[in-house]
């Protein structure tokens, strides 16, 4: 597959970003896993991506909260 302008990697797609977003497929499993996005949509897709992503990260982020 080669588009112009494009960045072309190889390999097979293990899954598209709603998969990974939705818990339906892992993410990278280790820091030698590369992640490759590429937006194809509208803005407003990109922005509702990266919110579900922020809120996932929250949710899963450690706790710096004390407990008293």
């Amino acid at each position: 597959m080669k588009e112009s302008g494009d960045v072309v990697a190889g390999g097979e797609i293990f899954a598209e970003i709603g998969e990974v977003v939705s818990g339906a497929k892992p993410g990278r499993r280790s820091a030698e896993e590369v992640t490759l996005f590429k937006s194809l949509g509208l803005a407003v897709e990109d922005v509702a991506t990266a919110e579900l992503i922020y809120r996932k990260a929250l949710n899963e982020a450690p706790s710096t909260h004390s407990r008293s």
